[in-house]
């Protein structure tokens, strides 16, 4: 492989990045090429020195997705790095994916117990003022404090819950990061 193979392969490579990314892509590479033969070295040298130009083009689409998903928090962005990291590596996806699987698994567990807490507290304040509906026969004073107690752990645990999952994001994000550094042996 020659710097025109080289930059050829990484160049279609770089899809989803605007043009004038991928041309300033190339251009640093161009001129990597440009400094290290002024130092002596060949062009095989080089392509060896920096690797394989699809697993380059990973990199900065990987990139590309992390700058993307901290300026606009959401899932689904989120799920596109976890499946763009699958392009990276398979042992990567592996070590990566079980974990993020019980941390899923962990959160939607937490919010439905949050919002169960929450709908059995407003239906045992419905129950006061409603006989019938007695799940225990207690004074209404009782059952309002009850209630109102339960209602009120539901939402302080939907609050832990939404702030748990923002911290989750960005020690993924930052995981990510990492991830991408040492793949890419920076």
């Amino acid at each position: 492989m020659n710097k025109q193979d080289f930059i050829k392969i990484l160049s279609s490579n770089l899809k989803n990045i605007s043009l004038y990314e991928k041309n300033d892509i190339i251009s640093d590479y161009d001129e990597h090429f440009e400094v290290a033969i002024k130092n002596g070295k060949t062009e095989e040298e080089i392509i060896k020195t920096l690797g394989d130009p699809i697993q380059i083009a990973k990199g900065y689409l990987f990139n590309k997705l992390l700058v993307n998903a901290e300026e606009k928090k959401s899932l689904n962005n989120l799920l596109k790095i976890v499946f763009a990291s699958f392009g990276l590596g398979l042992v990567n996806a592996i070590i990566f994916t079980i974990p993020l699987f019980f941390i899923i698994l962990f959160l939607l567990i937490v919010y439905i117990f949050s919002f169960s807490a929450v709908l059995t507290g407003i239906f045992m304040l419905f129950s006061i003022f409603n006989t019938d509906m007695y799940i225990v026969h207690l004074s209404p004073f009782t059952m309002l404090c009850f209630s109102t107690s339960i209602l009120c752990v539901g939402l302080l645990m939907c609050i832990v819950c939404f702030y748990l999952a923002k911290l989750i994001y960005s020690l993924l994000l930052k995981y990510f990061k990492f991830n991408l550094n040492i793949i890419l042996g920076k």
